[in-house]
């Protein structure tokens, strides 16, 4: 098998006054693009790690796509 190294895309995580968490991409296009709201930092850095683990499984059928058409002719 070979080595796969995928580099992800940064997070951003804030706790608001009101004690509630909100998360977003780091490099979003507008700063109100937040996701949330969630009551814990285990909530929200749960909801962090499954984008960014459908990030990676995307990134692997990009990846496996092209080998498998090449398989099949």
């Amino acid at each position: 098998m070979s080595k796969s190294i995928f580099a992800l895309n940064n997070w951003t995580a804030e706790q608001r006054s009101n004690g509630h968490w909100y998360y977003g991409d780091t490099y979003r296009d507008a700063p109100q693009q937040f996701r949330g709201p969630y009551k814990s930092v285990a909530s929200v850095t749960l909801m962090i790690a499954r984008e960014m683990t459908r990030e990676i499984l995307r990134r692997q059928q990009r990846m496996t796509a092209p080998m498998e058409d090449r398989h099949a002719a």
